[in-house]
């Protein structure tokens, strides 16, 4: 275990987990090109606010893109074939 005077921790544990205390500071990681979390099951994020500076893209192996560019085509689209009534509108003309 590394630990400061004010009780920020850095533990590893015997089960192999890494354990950051930061005792009400910030974390940060500085310089890196590329950050990798590699997660068997999931990662959480427990915090009322999360920030992104760039574009996200989900399901990033199969999914071209941003969520950026979909809300412009979602924004953008329209339907053909509208009519008043209790009719249903066609398909969109750009699909997501």
């Amino acid at each position: 275990m590394i630990y400061s005077q004010d009780g920020k921790q850095v533990y590893l544990t015997a089960s192999g987990g890494i354990f950051v205390k930061a005792n009400g500071q910030p974390v940060e990681v500085d310089g890196a090109t590329t950050v990798t979390i590699n997660a068997a099951t999931k990662v959480r994020m427990v915090t009322p606010l999360l920030e992104c500076t760039g574009d996200i893209i989900d399901n990033a192996d199969t999914n071209t893109h941003t969520i950026a560019q979909m809300r412009v085509l979602y924004d953008e689209h329209t339907h053909g074939g509208v009519q008043f009534g209790s009719s249903n509108t066609a398909v969109p003309s750009n699909s997501m």
